[in-house]
């Protein structure tokens, strides 16, 4: 009887470190994330700027051909 409440107790404690490690994996990528952001939009929009600048110069057709 008593070997069951160990092992019980085991496993436990074993969810419990598997728990706070996700924990605090995805809070150390929440906060990553939150430092990543106003960069990944700032280089987001630089891309799609760049991407705007090559369309008007290159005339890129996504949607169908201009000389039909």
């Amino acid at each position: 009887m008593q070997e069951t409440g160990i092992l019980k107790e085991q496993t436990k404690s074993k969810k419990r470190q598997r728990f706070m490690l996700k924990t605090s994996t995805n809070l150390q990528i929440a906060r990553q994330s939150k430092k990543m952001k106003l960069t990944k939009n700032a280089y987001l929009t630089k891309s799609l700027l760049d991407f705007l600048e090559q369309y008007k110069s290159q005339n890129i057709f996504f949607f169908g051909r201009d000389d039909e």
